[in-house]
């Protein structure tokens, strides 16, 4: 994914205070792991965040990729979480914190540098943002709405979405006509409907951004959403912004964490 900092000198020092945060009597942490998106995303968590944090404080931490909701429900479930940070999106949060899946935040002790008031949730502290764009294989005709997007007949050819439905939802309704300003609350009956219209031309419903992207690299559809930085500058894909979906990322800690097992239990 493509992202651009939303806060103002956040470090990753901001996240790892509020990964311990929550507990008393710590013994001297040396690992921490931190369960991230890879791709581009976490290449820039490397280079930004972890290599400095590193070489400040010479505690190793292990990125592992890439992030899932049902990961991180499989890990609360077990009640030994094997990753201390988790990154999720918009939609995986409203749910983690639904199903009590992450722990709350004290920001007393997190203290950042002045962030977006958008950023801050009692749960996870906002990271950054990504698109979600429409992208097409370059053989294929140019889309430049949802609305053509959608038009199978003039624009033939296998698609790809997002098994994601904080994603589809509001896309089927631009697609179908409703204005940006007007989505939500969202006309999920409309936007179902929407949907139902692509369906026999959807052959995957994608669950990785790496797979995503695939799919469009390797012609096994003509037209997929995706993340743009997953396909910038990859063969035989292009991609616009127009009517992209902005998803905001974030950082929380998985219920019952402790850093790695160096936290006593």
């Amino acid at each position: 994914m493509a992202y651009s900092g939303i806060t103002r000198q956040l470090g990753f020092a901001a996240a790892l205070a509020f990964a311990t945060s929550n507990a008393a009597g710590a013994e001297e942490v040396t690992e921490i792991r931190l369960l991230e998106m890879g791709g581009i995303a976490g290449d820039a968590v490397q280079a930004a965040y972890v290599d400095p944090f590193v070489r400040k404080t010479n505690i190793k931490l292990v990125r592992e990729n890439p992030a899932s909701l049902g990961k991180i429900k499989a890990m609360v479930e077990s009640g030994n979480p094997t990753a201390d940070i988790v990154l999720v999106t918009d939609g995986w949060l409203a749910q983690a914190k639904e199903e009590g899946l992450l722990e709350p935040l004290d920001w007393e002790a997190i203290d950042p540098a002045p962030i977006m008031p958008g950023a801050r949730d009692d749960y996870a502290i906002g990271w950054s943002y990504a698109s979600a764009v429409m992208a097409w294989n370059t053989d294929a005709r140019t889309p430049e709405t949802w609305a053509d997007f959608w038009n199978t007949a003039d624009f033939p050819g296998k698609r790809s979405l997002p098994d994601n439905p904080s994603i589809v939802l509001p896309i089927a309704l631009i697609a179908d006509g409703v204005a940006m300003d007007e989505l939500y609350p969202l006309d999920l009956d409309r936007a179902f409907k929407k949907l139902e219209e692509i369906r026999p031309a959807v052959s995957v419903w994608w669950t990785s951004a790496g797979q995503s992207a695939q799919l469009l690299i390797d012609k096994e559809v003509s037209y997929g959403i995706t993340y743009n930085g997953r396909v910038y500058g990859k063969p035989n894909v292009d991609f616009t912004f127009n009517q992209a979906y902005l998803e905001l990322s974030w950082w929380g800690v998985p219920k019952g964490s402790r850093p790695s097992a160096n936290w006593p239990r």
